[in-house]
C-alpha cells in the first residue's frame, strides 16, 4: 500500500495544481490500487483532501472561509475540478471499501468497527503521548526550526497525520482483531509520508540553518536512526516487535 499512497498523494496535489486531467486519472487509480492492497491510507487521506481542499480555495482567492460561504457558486464554479476530484475520488472509494468491509466482516460472529478511547494504542505502550513525541520528534523539529514556505503536499500530509492520530485513538476492532490494532496503519503510513517530506525539506534548507539548528535537528534524526537500528536487530533476535 505505501508506494501507492505515496503516488496517490502526489498525483493528487499535481492534479489540483495544474488541472491536468491525466493527474486526475493516474491520482484515481493509484488510490484504487492503494484500496486493493489495503485500505489504511485512503481512510484518511479522503477526509484530509475534503480539508485540504476548502484550505486550496482561501490560499488562492484570498477569501475567507466565511467569504466562500457567500460567494459559494462561484467559488464551486472556479474550482468545480477540484471537487469533482473529491466527489469521484470518494465515491469510488466508498464503493470498493464497501465490498473489502462485505468481505472482511461476512459473519456476525466477526469482529466489528467499535470506538475505543486509547484502548489498543494503551496494550502498545506505556505513555501514548511520549509515544506521539518520539514519534514525531524530527518532523516537529523541522516544523518548528525551518522557516519556509510550505507546499500543498506538504500541508496535505500534516492533516493525514492528524487525522490518522485520531483514527487510531478512537476506534477498533472488537473480538478477535482487537490487539491487531489494524487502524494503527493508517499512522504507519501517514508518518513515513511526512518523514519523507520532513527530510527533503531539511537537505534542501540544511546550508541557509544556523549552527544550532543544524545540530538539534542532526540529533533529532540520529536518534530516529539509532532506534530503527536497535528495533531491527532486537526483531532479528527474536524479540516481539511490541
Amino acid at each position: 500500500v505505501k508506494p501507492f499512497a505515496f503516488l496517490t498523494l502526489f498525483l493528487s496535489v499535481l492534479y489540483i495544481e495544474n488541472k491536468n486531467i491525466k493527474w486526475g486519472v493516474l491520482a484515481l487509480g493509484s488510490a484504487l490500487l492503494s484500496i486493493y492492497a489495503k485500505p489504511s491510507f485512503i481512510i484518511t487521506f479522503l477526509p484530509s483532501l475534503a480539508i485540504f481542499v476548502p484550505i486550496y480555495v482561501v490560499q488562492q482567492t484570498g477569501l475567507s472561509i466565511n467569504g466562500m460561504a457567500t460567494g459559494l457558486a462561484g467559488v464551486s464554479k472556479k474550482y468545480k475540478n477540484e471537487i469533482l476530484f473529491l466527489i469521484t475520488l470518494s465515491l469510488l472509494s466508498a464503493l470498493m471499501l464497501w465490498f473489502q468491509y462485505a468481505a472482511v466482516y461476512d459473519d456476525v460472529s466477526d469482529s466489528k468497527i467499535v470506538f475505543d478511547y486509547l484502548g489498543v494504542w494503551s496494550l502498545y505502550t506505556p505513555s501514548i503521548t511520549g509515544s506521539i513525541l518520539l514519534t514525531y520528534l524530527f518532523p516537529l523539529a523541522v516544523l518548528l526550526l525551518v522557516k519556509l514556505k510550505k507546499s500543498n503536499a506538504y500541508i496535505l500530509v500534516f492533516i493525514i497525520n492528524i487525522i490518522s492520530v485520531i483514527y487510531f485513538s478512537v476506534l477498533a476492532e472488537e473480538g478477535v482483531r482487537y490487539t491487531h490494532g489494524n487502524f494503527g496503519w493508517s499512522m504507519q503510513i501517514s508518518v513515513q509520508l511526512l518523514f519523507t517530506f520532513s527530510l527533503v525539506v531539511f537537505v534542501k534548507r540544511y546550508s541557509q540553518l544556523s549552527d544550532w539548528k543544524k545540530y538539534v535537528l542532526s540529533i533529532a534524526l540520529s536518534l530516529h536512526i539509532v532506534s530503527a537500528i536497535y528495533y531491527l536487530i532486537n526483531l532479528s533476535l527474536g524479540v516481539s516487535y511490541y
